[in-house]
């Protein structure tokens, strides 16, 4: 441990030290600095669940099928911004970042690495209760991003600060590096975080008259639709649960990943409250000068056999109801 630790300050000093006699103009004022270190798989085993008791905020995101995924804690900076402009605003902010960043991504080419992290919030005008500790929209620098990609493990160590203060630099990550350590030397055996059973003692919004007025919005809609007033709406419905135990995350998101590969899995941790799913859709990617969006829309269950999944697939492909309902999506978008 204090062998990787030594290694990994004295490799950051002298990345500070060389962009601090080539870059003489960074002297003056504060900087981003992002430092990728390869560390061989030595944080993997860290639980989330011993991270999110200590680690505010903190995002996990994992895309299975394409072995990449990461941990996020910590901030070294943060961007909030509310109200309908702030998509603007934030813009304007991360740029005046990008203009003082030093790095050393050009080592790692290949490597997908995440920077900014970004929570938005749908429609901010109508926040419910239970989104309060989450902000219209945020922008996080992580401190600490724990990466895998292709089976390789990275840390990435992310700080706002002025190269003339560079040893106070590497004294803060030697001890951001001995705390995750003393994390990985805590972990529980895959036996005892597995074993965590749950009962529910109390339900809300799943009671039959909850059904019945569930089911009653749905024929109103239904009507609305057939009037053509409306075109598309999604709905949802809440169910509140209070569970004996708290939730085992570390199993949790394995079992997403194992059920759903093709998804993005996550987790967001802010204050008090934490968002957590598998979603199918990619809102946004950029790659080069490409920009790709997916867009999802009408859905069917799967077959117990190749040729059941072939005639439901076929049956999707015909239903006029969810080529239409593609249709919406792909035009809005």
């Amino acid at each position: 441990m204090e062998e990787f630790i030594s290694a990994a300050v004295n490799s950051l000093a002298d990345f500070l030290k060389q962009k601090k006699s080539s870059a003489q103009s960074f002297q003056d004022g504060e900087n981003l600095v992002s430092y990728i270190l390869r560390n061989d798989q030595i944080f993997t085993k860290i639980s989330i669940d011993d991270l999110l008791k200590s680690q505010d905020p903190l995002i996990y995101f994992d895309k299975p099928d394409e072995e990449y995924k990461f941990i996020a804690v910590s901030k070294a900076a943060e961007i909030i911004e509310n109200g309908s402009q702030r998509f603007s605003a934030a813009d304007k902010r991360i740029k005046e970042y990008k203009n003082r960043w030093i790095n050393n991504w050009e080592s790692y080419p290949s490597l997908k690495v995440p920077l900014f992290l970004c929570a938005v919030k749908f429609t901010p005008e109508h926040s419910e209760h239970e989104w309060k500790n989450f902000k219209d929209s945020v922008w996080i620098i992580p401190e600490i991003i724990l990466l895998i990609s292709q089976k390789n493990s990275y840390i990435i160590f992310n700080s706002i600060t002025s190269l003339s203060l560079s040893k106070n630099l590497t004294v803060q990550f030697g001890k951001i590096l001995e705390n995750l350590f003393r994390l990985y030397g805590e972990q529980k055996s895959p036996v005892q975080s597995n074993l965590i059973k749950y009962s529910i003692q109390k339900i809300e919004g799943n009671l039959p008259k909850d059904k019945k007025r569930w089911k009653n919005q749905i024929n109103e809609l239904i009507e609305e639709i057939s009037a053509d007033n409306i075109q598309k709406v999604v709905l949802s419905r809440k169910v509140e649960l209070l569970l004996s135990n708290e939730f085992n995350f570390s199993g949790i998101l394995k079992r997403l990943s194992e059920r759903f590969p093709g998804c993005y899995i996550f987790l967001y941790r802010c204050g008090d409250s934490i968002f957590f799913g598998a979603s199918p859709e990619m809102l946004l990617k950029f790659q080069n000068t490409y920009t790709e969006f997916d867009v999802i829309a009408g859905s069917a269950p799967r077959g117990k056999s190749a040729d059941e999944d072939t005639a439901l697939e076929n049956e999707l492909l015909s239903s006029k109801k969810n080529i239409n309902e593609h249709k919406i999506v792909l035009e809005y978008i």
